[in-house]
């Protein structure tokens, strides 16, 4: 009988054994590294928070570029009036968003160039060449017309330039006696009116600028402030410079100028973005994505 009793412990102390070199032995693996289940299950739990967290990112960087734009349309215009008191006179050398030194279009329009202005700036603005007394208005607020020995400049661009925000480096006297003056303006005639009140339109800027109509007939000319701008360094610490989706593009802040055709001397009139929004519609698309 103690012989089977002693079997029978025998045998229960053998098996104890064996569950606890088992439970060791598990113990041991687990300590070693993860269960390919164990790996699958954080890598399916990262994949969705990078879903989750992706298209945010996307949406506080669309939100950041309409703030950047707003703020840099205003501070130049602020600037621009800055300037003017603390200089006496207007600035100079802003870039002509004109392409080459005797320009023959759009900045970006020439065959094979693969930078220049956004497609949606480009889109609101024509080439245009002025009359004498359109020509006397703008460059009595450039420069002083009644001087024939003053050189005001705007800067056309060189298409080979890889920063497009800095092609502007041929120097155009604007005040060259019997000259014609070729400039950018909002080609707003006959330009329809988009569906989306925050789409860049000739229309849109047309009305921002003249709410009761264009009883003087003015021409709306447009200007980039690029790194030659002699406001630069004096009441602009650096050139403005606004985000753009494509960095192939034109990334200045643009200024707007309303040109006379009676001579008499030509005043500002505001502000674009690069890819051709005014300020208030720069706003109404940060609040419209703020809201999504």
């Amino acid at each position: 009988m103690s012989a089977v009793l002693s079997s029978v412990r025998e045998a229960g102390n053998s098996e104890t054994r064996t569950v606890l070199s088992s439970v060791r032995g598990y113990g041991q693996r687990v300590r070693g590294g993860f269960t390919l289940i164990e790996i699958v299950v954080v890598v399916a739990i990262i994949a969705v928070l990078a879903m989750l967290l992706v298209p945010r990112l996307a949406f506080i960087r669309t939100m950041a570029t309409y703030a950047n734009q707003a703020a840099s349309i205003q501070d130049v215009a602020q600037n621009m009036l800055i300037y003017h008191s603390t200089q006496g006179m207007w600035p100079d050398h802003f870039d002509s968003l004109l392409e080459n030194s005797t320009p023959s279009g759009l900045y970006g329009s020439g065959s094979g160039v693969t930078n220049g202005l956004d497609s949606n700036l480009s889109g609101v603005l024509t080439m245009t060449t002025l009359t004498t007394n359109q020509k006397k208005s703008l460059v009595g607020l450039l420069g002083l017309s009644s001087s024939p020995s003053t050189r005001t400049s705007a800067m056309d661009h060189d298409p080979s330039v890889s920063q497009p925000g800095d092609s502007g480096t041929f120097a155009r006297d604007l005040n060259a006696s019997g000259a014609n003056l070729s400039v950018a303006t909002v080609n707003y005639t006959g330009a329809s009116v988009p569906s989306d009140p925050n789409a860049a339109s000739a229309t849109v800027i047309f009305n921002s600028v003249y709410a009761n109509g264009n009883p003087n007939n003015e021409t709306l000319v447009a200007i980039g402030v690029g790194p030659s701008c002699t406001a630069v360094g004096k009441t602009i610490l650096t050139p403005p410079q606004a985000y753009t989706k494509d960095a192939s593009r034109y990334n200045r802040t643009v200024v707007l100028i309303r040109v006379r055709p009676d001579g008499v001397q030509a005043s500002l009139a505001g502000g674009l973005s690069p890819d051709g929004r005014t300020l208030s519609q720069c706003l109404g698309n940060y609040r419209v994505t703020a809201q999504r």
